[in-house]
């Protein structure tokens, strides 16, 4: 599921960053209201069908 008017995206696969750096783990809140931590950030490649 993928928001085109979305300014910021995540993933959980490292692989998908073309440059990871390592933050301190902030907390973010899923719509099903679980928590988890974001421990990086970078540049996602997103590749959509034509």
């Amino acid at each position: 599921l993928m928001d085109s008017g979305s300014l910021q995206h995540i993933s959980p696969y490292r692989k998908d960053f073309n440059n990871f750096v390592e933050i301190e783990p902030k907390p973010l809140k899923a719509a099903n209201k679980e928590t988890f931590a974001a421990t990086g950030t970078g540049d996602l490649v997103l590749e959509l069908p034509d």
